[in-house]
């Protein structure tokens, strides 16, 4: 959470860098989060946390970022597969509405 200051200290120690901020709702109060990511640049040695990373990638240059590489993925699939385009579009235009009502709301 963007006020969390403890946890961003510990994040910002580790080398991680936030790229952006979302709200994330936790029932009826929504709280801002931050998004971030930690660039790999050497092999890990440790054998055990070698095992709980998904995938590590180094790019190749000055190519993009791999949050960057995932982003223009999607971006392609969007354009190529028409029903996840729909879909997309369909949850950008969604709008959420609270409705109050007596005893059951």
């Amino acid at each position: 959470m963007v006020l969390n200051e403890s946890s961003r200290r510990w994040y910002d120690r580790r080398g991680f860098r936030f790229v952006r901020e979302e709200p994330f709702r936790m029932g009826r109060t929504t709280v801002a989060n931050l998004i971030g990511c930690k660039t790999i640049t050497e092999p890990v040695g440790d054998a055990a946390l070698r095992r709980r990373l998904f995938a590590v990638y180094p790019g190749k240059g000055d190519s993009s970022s791999l949050f960057e590489a995932a982003a223009g993925f999607l971006a392609r699939q969007k354009e190529e597969w028409s029903v996840l385009g729909e879909g997309y579009a369909a949850l950008e235009a969604l709008r959420v509405r609270e409705v109050r009502g007596g005893s059951w709301g």
